[in-house]
């Protein structure tokens, strides 16, 4: 237990985002600190591609028409295209955000240059 340097009281924890605040529950003392991941400070910009090849389904349609902003049936085109389907570029927390999404569909993609988060 981590006890306030001032009164000697219980610290307490709390986490907002990126940030830590611990605060005696007794007097006024606390402390706040920041943990700015990486991931924030890289400017590079990400292409992320859909690649040819992935089962063509409804969750798949619905990604790319959400993506689009385009209707299903066009949506569906665009898949059924056969090439690479250019979904997005961003920086690295969109990107994974969106990697994540391809992930959780089991699709296949590819972003450049190569994402390391």
């Amino acid at each position: 237990m981590l006890k306030c340097p001032k009164c000697g009281a219980k610290l307490i924890e709390k986490q907002y985002g990126s940030s830590l605040e611990i605060k005696c529950t007794k007097c006024d003392y606390s402390v706040v600190a920041t943990n700015i991941s990486l991931i924030h400070e890289d400017e590079t910009i990400y292409d992320i591609y859909l690649l040819n090849g992935n089962i063509i389904n409804q969750k798949v349609i619905m990604l790319v028409k959400n993506i689009f902003n385009i209707s299903s049936n066009e949506a569906l085109k665009l898949v059924k295209s056969g090439k690479d389907i250019k979904l997005y570029s961003g920086n690295a927390v969109e990107v994974k955000s969106l990697k994540e999404k391809l992930n959780n569909l089991n699709l296949k993609f590819k972003i450049v240059p190569d994402h390391n988060w």
